[in-house]
């Protein structure tokens, strides 16, 4: 389940998008305070030159009194504009980045949804999950006894049908296949995608349904193989959606006959 056939969707993390909201924004407040400090530093520079300025002007038999207090007053006017405008170019920026935030985690929830939905809805994917509920017991059906129902599952999934000659049991192949959907949706989920309570009641179903008749089995092979972290996304995640249901109270499915 790395690649789509028809499409491939590179997912955009919604920490990275939250990042680049910060930087614009740390961007924008830095050049805020900058124009202030210059702006500050150009009037502080002047100011020094203020003790040669007239104190009045002359002209023929007139003198007219000059005011110098009226230019501090513009500068404090110019410094408390220069503070508005850099609070407003920062509030500017903060709204574009939101905006431009929400814009990318929903067009990024929707490719991840689509790319999630084509994966497990495909023909190869339905037809293996349908194999293992159909040929594969939950515990409860073999009276909870676990060593009886590893040994079952493990004679199932190497049984080859009468003519197959595939270098591998079909059950073999369903299970990989499987296991490889489960992990590109754990690892989606554990870091890019966390499922809220709408998500997780939409997939934990068919994915519950799977695990509690291989997740036993997947976890003995992770020992026996001494990897830890041997499809560690998917065990994850089949752990997740079967505690998810259980949680939330929901009943263990049933196989029905001629079931859709």
């Amino acid at each position: 389940m790395f690649e789509n056939t028809n499409h491939r969707v590179i997912p955009v993390s919604s920490k990275i998008v939250e990042e680049h909201a910060k930087r614009n924004m740390r961007k924008g407040s830095m050049i805020s305070v900058a124009i202030g400090i210059f702006v500050f530093v150009i009037f502080l520079y002047l100011y020094r030159f203020s003790m040669f300025l007239p104190v009045s002007f002359s002209f023929g038999y007139r003198t007219v009194p000059l005011d110098w207090g009226s230019l501090g007053n513009m500068a404090s006017v110019t410094a408390i504009s220069v503070a508005a405008g850099g609070v407003y170019f920062t509030y500017h920026q903060y709204r574009h980045s939101e905006k431009q935030r929400i814009r990318e985690d929903a067009e990024s929830a929707i490719n991840l949804y689509k790319n999630i939905y084509d994966r497990i809805m495909n023909p190869a994917s339905v037809e293996a999950r349908r194999w293992v509920i159909l040929n594969l017991p939950t515990l409860d059906a073999m009276n909870n006894d676990k060593e009886a129902w590893l040994t079952h599952i493990h004679k199932k999934i190497l049984q080859r049908p009468r003519g197959s000659k595939g270098k591998r049991a079909p059950g073999q192949e369903y299970l990989k296949h499987i296991l490889n959907d489960l992990d590109f949706i754990g690892f989606i989920h554990t870091n890019y995608w966390p499922m809220d309570e709408e998500m997780a009641q939409w997939m934990s179903p068919p994915v519950a349904k799977v695990w509690e008749r291989i997740g036993e089995y997947v976890e003995r092979e992770a020992r026996l193989r001494s990897e830890p972290d041997y499809y560690i996304a998917a065990r994850d995640f089949g752990n997740y959606c079967v505690e998810w249901r259980r949680k939330h109270n929901r009943p263990q499915s049933k196989v029905i006959e001629n079931g859709t």
